[in-house]
């Protein structure tokens, strides 16, 4: 279900365009209205608005939002997306697993199995060295 969003803005101003980026960024439509066309729609803006006068001024599914910052601050705690009725698809959250715990190493590898023949080889060495004739 698509929420309708209206910016009055005017030319020239940066606030404008930054919210205006914001709302594209999420892949939303707005329409947008210039209060520099007339001074009936000014004044129909600032009345909506409760008495604002600067732009841009903000509606979302009729609710009035305000400008820019707000717009901004609403998507820096998360309550944008719902506002314009952008659901997420997300999976299930995985249940988190604690980490392995280390286990001891089994000394059944070929490696082991060979150092036990070379250690043992080595040891009869000594041995043979070590014995009176």
């Amino acid at each position: 279900m698509l929420v309708e969003v209206v910016i009055y803005t005017a030319t020239m101003c940066s606030y404008c365009d930054r919210a205006k980026e914001l709302l594209k960024s999420k892949g939303v439509n707005y329409r947008e209205i210039s209060i520099m066309s007339s001074a009936k729609v000014r004044e129909e803006m600032i009345r909506k608005s409760g008495g604002r006068k600067t732009v841009p001024q903000i509606f979302i599914g009729g609710e009035h939002i305000g400008g820019f910052d707000d717009l901004r601050a609403l998507d820096s705690i998360g309550k944008l997306d719902s506002k314009l009725h952008l659901h997420k698809k997300f999976s299930k959250p995985k249940a988190k697993l604690a980490p392995p715990k280390p286990q001891a190493r089994a000394s059944n590898t070929l490696i082991d199995k060979l150092e036990e023949v070379k250690d043992t080889s080595d040891n009869s060495k000594k041995k043979d060295d070590t014995k009176e004739v």
